[in-house]
């Protein structure tokens, strides 16, 4: 019976059967791109209107430095917008299979997935979890279940750096571990590994998660 629910690998017992629940928070900056939308909108109704009130062409030159100002905002916000970005996804994550499934419709075998985990000394910083094809990456600053189940049972699949500094601005953070650099964007999902300052991955996966806190929950009977 015990063989029905578990892979015997290496003398692991792997469960073939099992469901991470999402635990982080769930007030994600999910409405940037409608208010982004509407500060585009915004804006060009307010430009047309400020073209009304200019008389003539000499009444533009005046205003030449406005217009540039007003042109360069509203190509970088636009940009914002239009920007490829991964699904952030909020749920539970289920290995069956020997795969790692998102929903019903994504499915990574779990053999293609590689894990990073970033220590300084023996404290944890960070882990990185990701397939080569770009279709997840999953980001956490949280010791959790996933973490601890993927480290035990896929040892063969899970990389170690030491950290020397991390560093950030606003939604995208960079972490420097020796020759390695690791960089990631938490409003677009998109990350990049660099090694010896030579850009060797790069992608916007289909799904993302960061700080998910994932609990391991029963296996399925």
């Amino acid at each position: 019976m015990l063989s029905n629910y578990y892979l015997y690998s290496s003398h692991r017992l792997i469960p073939l059967h099992l469901q991470f629940f999402y635990k982080g928070s769930k007030k994600h900056n999910n409405t940037i791109d409608f208010f982004s939308g509407c500060a585009v909108f915004i804006g060009f109704a307010a430009f047309i209107f400020f073209l009304t009130l200019l008389d003539d062409l000499e009444d533009l030159a005046d205003h030449a430095f406005e217009i540039i100002m007003f042109v360069i905002i509203a190509v970088v916000t636009i940009a914002a917008v239009f920007t490829k970005k991964a699904k952030l996804h909020s749920s539970r994550l289920e290995i069956k299979d020997n795969s790692l499934r998102v929903k019903k419709d994504l499915m990574v075998l779990m053999s293609k997935v590689q894990l990073d985990v970033y220590k300084q000394n023996a404290t944890f910083i960070r882990y990185h979890l990701y397939d080569m094809e770009g279709k997840i990456a999953i980001f956490s600053a949280f010791e959790d279940d996933l973490l601890r189940y993927f480290e035990a049972n896929y040892s063969e699949r899970t990389q170690v750096f030491q950290v020397q500094k991390t560093s950030g601005r606003e939604s995208v953070s960079y972490v420097y571990a020796g020759p390695r650099l690791l960089s990631y964007n938490l409003s677009t999902g998109k990350y990049a590994i660099s090694d010896n300052e030579q850009l060797t991955l790069s992608k916007v996966p289909e799904f993302y998660s960061y700080d998910g806190k994932y609990k391991a929950g029963q296996k399925f009977q």
